[in-house]
């Protein structure tokens, strides 16, 4: 590549930032989704925190800790916790210790609550519910101690002006298969959607965004409105425009972003850790503000 002397730097700075920039750096991403369910000039806005994959090389306590006063700087009014708690325990990666990382997401604060809900890593880290001894991932009662609401599978109705629900699936692949098209799942749709008002402003939080092209169709009183999910880190690794892994069954659709389809909005955080390897390129983590108005 013969680039001329100030573009060559330029090429090389961008380079290494895509690299180095993972392991220095948290950014804030922001999406608007608009909704005909709001009163004019009504707004809700929402962080989300994901993948945390909390270990000692690539997302120290004190990195998470960065990113927790990065969610409060932004005064969110709902914050969401998409899962996956800790690292994998493997011979590059050591989990931070769970009790210490409850500690640093107590500190998270917004008025119309912080919530949570299970990743897969919360149900592959728990050799109890592997072994179908348990349906609680250990993360789940920590969590709930330190202040936020662990959503599974039900729905609350926010305490604001408006008709807002918020519900919470299990994760999709609770259950780890030995192929992607093999995990098992803990979540139930219907059940989280039992008490929610067909009227009503819904939001879905759910880890692995693969639930979105499977939801009850929507019309103009519901039943869902908005997604919010994690689980694919972006695909943790992007040179240039490719993603080379996504854990989905849709491939790149749900990779990263917004979506809107059949008139209902999915926003899939790139999250903050890593899994398997301490490894993001071109993926930086990322903490992700949602305002969600009147259209």
């Amino acid at each position: 590549m013969n680039l001329p002397d100030p573009h060559r730097a330029g090429f090389f700075m961008g380079f290494a930032d895509y690299w180095w920039g993972a392991y220095t750096r948290i950014k804030l991403i922001k999406h608007d989704v608009l909704t005909d369910k709001f009163a004019p000039g009504e707004a809700l806005t929402v962080a989300i925190i994901s993948d945390i994959h909390a270990d000692k090389t690539f997302m120290p306590i004190s990195r998470v800790a960065e990113a927790v006063e990065m969610v409060n700087a932004q005064a969110p009014d709902l914050i969401y916790m998409g899962g996956d708690l800790l690292a994998q325990d493997n011979w590059v990666m050591t989990p931070e210790p769970a009790e210490a990382v409850v500690e640093v997401l107590s500190d998270l604060k917004a008025p119309f609550g912080v919530f949570s809900t299970t990743g897969n890593h919360d149900w592959w880290d728990d050799e109890a519910t592997q072994a179908r001894e348990s349906d609680t991932p250990f993360t789940v009662p920590m969590l709930e101690a330190a202040g936020l609401r662990v959503l599974r599978n039900e729905a609350v109705k926010l305490d604001h002006p408006g008709d807002i629900w918020v519900s919470g699936i299990e994760s999709q692949w609770a259950y780890e298969g030995k192929k992607h098209d093999q995990h098992t799942g803990a979540h139930d749709l219907d059940a989280a959607l039992a008490d929610v008002p067909h009227e009503a402003f819904s939001l879905l939080l759910a880890h692995e965004p693969d639930i979105f092209p499977k939801l009850p169709k929507r019309d103009l009183n519901g039943p869902i409105d908005v997604v919010l999910s994690g689980h694919t880190h972006g695909g943790q690794i992007k040179i240039f425009h490719t993603r080379p892994i996504i854990p989905s069954e849709y491939g790149r659709r749900y990779a990263y972003g917004h979506r809107i389809e059949e008139g209902r909005d999915l926003i899939v955080s790139g999250g903050l850790g890593c899994s398997m390897l301490p490894l993001r390129f071109g993926v930086l983590p990322e903490i992700t503000m949602v305002t969600i108005r009147s259209a």
